[in-house]
């Protein structure tokens, strides 16, 4: 567990380019090797973290309406670093179709054409905010 907690901390904090068995292995206090024998690649290591940035994003979202959850989409990209680098960092995760696919699902109400366009919406508000955080560093009280 502490290594897919160190994990998580080094890709929430600094994104998954920084996220190599030697960073880990160093955050972790243990030896590399010991993070081979539980991960033999990257996308082992992903695959165990995809539930957990999953559940960064959902819990700071709001699915009752097609404004509220652009709204808590705004809100979230503005007020949480968590949430700027699961964002940011969604393409290791998520595949964009079934991403799609799974968020019109939890929508509460609204048309499957007025959730698709609020979701691409808010997707091109991250792709144009994104960058103006990346030097913003996380706050250490998220982490």
């Amino acid at each position: 567990q502490r290594i897919i907690d160190c994990a998580l901390e080094i890709l929430l904090s600094q994104g998954v380019s920084a996220l190599t068995f030697t960073n880990l292995a160093n955050k972790a206090a243990i030896g590399r090797s010991s993070i081979n024998a539980h991960f033999k690649k990257k996308d082992d290591l992903l695959a165990e973290l995809r539930p957990q940035i999953s559940t960064i994003i959902r819990q700071a979202l709001c699915f009752d309406s097609v404004e509220e959850f652009y709204n808590s989409w705004v809100h979230s990209i503005e007020s949480s670093h968590q949430f700027r680098q699961a964002i940011a960092n969604a393409s290791f995760f998520v595949e964009t179709d079934t991403g799609i696919e799974n968020m019109i699902a939890l929508f509460k109400s609204g048309s499957r054409e007025e959730i698709e366009k609020t979701i691409y919406t808010a997707m091109g508000c991250a792709l144009v905010n994104l960058p103006k955080y990346q030097s913003i560093s996380a706050p250490t009280e998220e982490l």
